[in-house]
């Protein structure tokens, strides 16, 4: 069925013309009055924008497979339902959307389950009401156990309880080590593992906040010496999705900075040496990187453009800004920059042209568990050996066409050109006694590859 629906959107990408244009816009979404922050749901269906000049929040269809891909969704009960909305996020779990509404001190929740009788509705939460202090980020833990919220009126982080299960479920958590740490908060994101959430504050810090639940420190604000002095403005942050690395946007620098986030690392939470990101940015706000974690999208406020960043730590312009012209036109006061979780597109409101532009990112990624072993065939005369590969299809980015196999890291001698309905190749006559090494590469319609996945065949099936 998951291969059925990735042909389908091949071919809808190909009819669109979408497929052959990486980094270019390839929508502009209208009916806006100053959109501000996006959150799509995980599965990929919706995204909700905050918008600030109506005090809504608009519904965006996502689904590439959907005849309304693209434009908005009508959600009623969301217009005018909130005051001043800011930092929006959507549950792990896909059933609900939390939204910072910072003049009137509430934290609403949004019914994002399509199969729910109230979905895109309210749904009744009075102990969010008026108990924060002009909150305006949040960021729910990958676990959707709790969610975290920065309150720029007093400096402090709020801790929302959000297990259905739990006695004090949709109330503020009592966390004495969170209150009035920070000093102009202005971003939070939280880390894959779960264990540490990273706040920007505009005073030119970063402070880290341990959100593991078996930590003796948790929800207190951890020492990081090494972040007092992150950049001029700090504002937007990213993650990557290995938790090793925070991107952050120098508002006021016109830079962009890197965060060691990796706890096993001897340089953790301290910034690194990114001297090709120092230069050319103007006024970063917002940043996303992508789910496969090998590029980072910057909008640039006064820039009137979005960067791309290469995040692969294994790519020979790691952390460089690369050439996207594609995206040097379009925008006028981009706001922040949000991934979608298929990998496929980014989204960018605009606040000075009350529009949401949508780029085709044409990332392609490399199957999973790719894994062999050594196969032996038994005839009436002899046996004969092959190498069994097999392979799982990649979740995100473009949908292949083919899977091409190599037998060397240049990926020059081609072994066998796979069709993508197929996930597994037998190579014949193979030494039993050797060990093999092979290379694979996801292929899209427009012949662009993804980078290798290595498969070692050493035993026997």
């Amino acid at each position: 069925m998951l291969r059925k629906l990735a042909l389908v959107l091949l071919l809808f990408l190909f009819q669109h013309g979408l497929a052959t244009e990486p980094n270019t816009i390839i929508a502009t979404i209208t009916g806006f009055n100053s959109p501000s922050y996006i959150a799509i749901t995980p599965n990929n269906l919706y995204a909700y924008v905050t918008d600030t000049g109506s005090n809504s929040v608009l519904v965006i269809d996502t689904n590439p497979l959907s005849p309304s891909f693209n434009t908005l969704v009508s959600a009623p009960a969301l217009f005018s339902a909130f005051d001043n909305p800011v930092g929006i996020a959507t549950n792990p779990n896909g059933a609900s959307a939390y939204v910072c509404s910072a003049n009137n001190n509430s934290v609403l929740v949004i019914d994002t389950d399509p199969l729910s009788p109230t979905f895109n509705m309210l749904i009744s939460a009075p102990g969010l009401n008026g108990v924060f202090n002009i909150p305006n980020s949040i960021a729910i833990t990958p676990d959707g156990a709790q969610a975290y919220v920065t309150n720029a009126g007093n400096n402090n982080v709020s801790v929302i309880d959000l297990d259905p299960l739990s006695p004090t479920y949709n109330t503020v958590l009592n966390t004495p080590g969170l209150d009035g740490i920070l000093i102009n908060p202005f971003q939070i994101a939280i880390t894959a593992s779960g264990d540490y959430a990273y706040v920007t504050n505009l005073n030119g810090t970063v402070s880290v906040i341990d959100t593991n639940p078996t930590s003796p420190t948790y929800n207190t604000l951890l020492s990081a010496p090494g972040l007092t002095a992150v950049t001029a403005q700090p504002e937007g942050l990213a993650i990557t999705p290995n938790s090793f690395f925070v991107y952050v946007t120098d508002g006021a620098g016109d830079d962009v900075v890197v965060i060691d986030s990796n706890p096993l690392s001897p340089t953790f939470n301290t910034v690194l040496s990114t001297p090709n990101l120092d230069s050319g940015f103007n006024a970063p706000n917002g940043a996303a990187v992508t789910p496969d974690g090998n590029y980072a999208y910057i909008s640039n406020f006064l820039g009137s453009n979005v960067n791309v960043i290469d995040t692969n730590p294994l790519s020979a312009t790691y952390n460089t800004i690369l050439s996207t012209p594609g995206l040097d036109v379009d925008f006028f006061r981009p706001i922040s920059v949000t991934a979608a979780p298929n990998g496929q597109y980014v989204y960018v409101p605009d606040g000075a042209f009350n529009i949401v532009n949508v780029i085709y990112t044409g990332i392609i990624d490399a199957p999973t568990s790719f894994a062999g072993c050594k196969l032996a065939n038994i005839f009436l005369s002899q046996t004969e050996f092959a190498n069994h590969l097999t392979w799982v299809a990649p979740t995100t980015g473009n949908p292949p066409v083919t899977y091409s196999i190599y037998s060397n890291a240049g990926l020059t001698d081609l072994v066998a050109s796979v069709p993508a309905t197929v996930l597994q190749y037998d190579v014949q006559s193979i030494n039993p006694k050797l060990t093999y090494t092979y290379y694979i590469v996801s292929v899209d319609s427009s012949g662009n590859t993804s980078s290798p996945a290595i498969a070692v065949v050493s035993a026997n099936c």
